[in-house]
């Protein structure tokens, strides 16, 4: 029963890494968890970073995990799921970058943004 209330009061935002200019919207409210998924393969190493974290107050992360889509096949690409809790009211910009292993530093292959609106 547990994992269905997490369903009912989550928001899954599911988006394809094939759009290099990809935003969104999205409104949640205090107190409120949702999930961001992105289109990832951490077989090749490459794997999704939340770039401006230090830079965001209004919500905070609660978990990040990777899953693939078939787990018998090796190598195969997969979902990264960040999920996020919504810590006070205001608008802000979650950021994203595709980056391989060892280039932190470097420029994300692929960026996306997501605007967070949070209601009281």
């Amino acid at each position: 029963m547990k994992n269905l209330s997490f369903i009912v009061l989550s928001t899954v935002l599911f988006f394809s890494c094939s759009d290099e200019n990809f935003s969104t919207n999205y409104e949640v409210k205090v107190g409120e968890e949702f999930t961001i998924e992105l289109e990832a393969n951490w077989s090749t190493g490459y794997s999704w970073h939340w770039t401006n974290n230090s830079q965001i107050t209004l919500v905070d992360t609660v978990a990040r995990e990777y899953y693939q889509r078939d787990s018998e096949l090796a190598g195969s690409p997969g979902m990264e799921s960040w999920r996020f809790i919504a810590l006070t009211p205001g608008e802000d910009v979650i950021q994203f970058g595709y980056i391989s292993p060892g280039s932190e530093s470097s420029a994300p292959v692929e960026s996306r943004s997501f605007t967070v609106g949070i209601l009281e």
